[in-house]
């Protein structure tokens, strides 16, 4: 969900060159409710948000922008608008009174939802591909999978506490559900009104008491920060060794306390690795681990490419461990590949590290205006200089001309602010040299008029 208001042109440009996505595009109710879960977080009020549904000309008339057919639709009040037209543009709206999609002028400045899939590249003569998670029937949700079990009324189809355990461990690879927030407890509730269970049994879940604050915690040992109990209240009647469910009912939704060994239904979730890829252009930015500050899952592989204006690179730094870590980069693009191991557990709680578009670091260099030693055109010119920090610039100025339509300013930049060390509108100089105590400068060339007399030509050192 982007925060931005936009018109739907630009919402549909910004999809792409931001993210190298979208407009959401929704295939599923399972995919529909996922996003809702989503969407019902973010309070926008009445306004709906574009999505990337548009009319075509074939039967089911409707497509997304990827080209493909919209077999699934999920119309405001069921039923389609009939005020649609061939440059119709789609919004969704989820209000207590509405929920679905409707017809919204292209024009009006609304949020908007991107969709952005993981980039995977086969190349080779054979191979073969799966679903995620195949053969186990798991609920897709961004890169986590969840699998229900949806027994028959034949208590041998369920499982206790430590069976439903080593189940998910053992034959799903992964464990019993974890919850870490509301939006998750909203996507997992979803899959289950979608389930028929014949009884209303509650659930088992992977939460588990622990003897410090906030006194549970889930399998993979993270702690419980976000909870759900049944009245909003956490049981009274917890031991080391209480297993809890989740009870779904009209009249309660939440966690309880159940006996171990009664046999339930039970929610796995696993990790599903892929490679996931993460585009930011700009001045400045931050990146985290996956789910930061949440632990990451185990086997999980991140990209992230970062790019910063030309003439600058990008400056890393880590600032989530003990000790900040910066990093620079050569040039002004750079990839980071975070690579998770499978045995992590979920007790690694991450990273983060923010960067920034700074001036590269150099030696030596050269400044001259355009057509030197010809005169001067109209024109600007700016060049910003960094060398190694406590070392000087020494200036070299080779010939310096004006008569009075031209203005050179060489000035730095310190924790007291911008002092301008050289600053001339008109005169002539030549071989003039000086050194700046400092390790970085902006020499800013502005000449106007073509008749009148102006050139500049500059070289510079660093100076230990």
């Amino acid at each position: 969900m982007v925060n931005n208001y936009a018109k739907f042109a630009d919402a549909k440009r910004f999809c792409s060159e931001t993210y190298h996505g979208e407009l959401v595009s929704i295939y599923s109710e399972s995919e529909y409710y996922v996003v809702a879960a989503y969407f019902i977080q973010i309070n926008y009020g009445q306004l709906p948000v574009f999505i990337g549904l548009q009319t075509y000309s074939s039967v089911p008339y409707y497509r997304w922008q990827d080209g493909s057919a919209a077999n699934y639709t999920h119309w405001n009040n069921q039923t389609a608008p009939f005020n649609i037209t061939d440059d119709s543009c789609f919004g969704w709206v989820e209000t207590q009174t509405s929920d679905g999609w409707i017809v919204v002028d292209c024009q009006a400045e609304l949020p908007f939802i991107c969709k952005q899939d993981p980039d995977i590249v086969v190349n080779g003569t054979s191979g073969s591909i799966t679903s995620p998670s195949y053969p186990l029937p798991y609920q897709p949700s961004v890169t986590t999978c969840y699998y229900i079990t949806v027994p028959k009324k034949n208590y041998h189809k369920y499982s206790n506490f430590s069976d439903a355990k080593d189940y998910c461990s053992q034959v799903a690879d992964g464990e019993l559900v974890s919850i870490y927030s509301k939006f998750e407890y909203d996507i997992v509730s979803s899959y289950i009104e979608q389930q028929n269970f014949e009884d209303t049994f509650p659930v088992w879940i992977g939460l588990e008491t622990y003897i410090f604050e906030p006194h549970y915690r889930w399998q993979d040992k993270s702690l419980a920060n976000y909870t759900h109990f049944v009245n909003g209240t956490a049981p009274s009647n917890t031991t080391g060794s209480s297993c809890f469910a989740w009870l779904k009912t009209v009249a309660n939704d939440g966690w309880i306390v159940v006996d171990c060994q009664n046999p339930l239904p039970f929610i796995c979730k696993r990790h599903v690795p892929h490679g996931n890829n993460v585009y930011l252009n700009g001045t400045s930015g931050t990146i985290t681990s996956p789910k930061y500050p949440i632990p990451y899952e185990p086997a999980v592989t991140s990209n992230y490419y970062l790019t910063v204006p030309a003439g600058n690179v990008v400056d890393l730094t880590i600032t989530s461990t003990y000790r900040a870590n910066m990093i620079e980069s050569s040039s002004n693009q750079v990839r980071v590949e975070f690579v998770a191991s499978g045995s992590s557990g979920g007790r690694y709680f991450g990273w983060k590290a923010s960067f920034n578009a700074v001036v590269p670091i150099t030696y030596r260099g050269a400044f001259s205006s355009t057509n030197y030693p010809e005169n001067s055109v109209n024109e600007v010119i700016e060049q910003y200089i960094r060398v190694p920090p406590y070392f000087g610039i020494i200036f070299n100025i080779w010939d310096y001309v004006s008569n009075g339509y031209a203005t050179l300013l060489i000035s730095t930049r310190n924790s007291s602010g911008t002092w301008n060390f050289i600053n001339w509108d008109t005169g002539i100089e030549i071989n003039h040299t000086v050194r700046l105590d400092g390790d970085n400068a902006k020499i800013y060339w502005w000449g106007r008029n073509y008749i009148y007399l102006k050139r500049v030509n500059i070289t510079w050192v660093a100076d230990p």
